[in-house]
């Protein structure tokens, strides 16, 4: 990953724990911990940054797919 820039869906490794971004408002950026008591963090943009650059946030899944499902069938190969 060559720029910093997180999405609704994708998942983290931060602070020893797996978290999902749940939301993202301006700046402010919701995480929901995937595993274990299902903490809920709210940091900002550039907190995350920080911890990025230095290593200690690392995205470990990214984001589901946004598309109509329609239109990702339709672009399936025929059988």
């Amino acid at each position: 990953m060559n720029a910093f820039e997180m999405k609704v869906g994708e998942r983290y490794q931060y602070r020893g724990c797996r978290y999902e971004v749940t939301q993202i408002r301006g700046e402010h950026v919701q995480l929901r911990a995937t595993e274990g008591s299902k903490t809920i963090l709210r940091n900002t943009l550039p907190l995350l940054y920080g911890a990025w650059k230095s290593g200690r946030l690392v995205k470990v899944q990214e984001a589901p797919i946004q598309h109509e499902p329609a239109a990702v069938l339709a672009g399936l190969p025929k059988r």
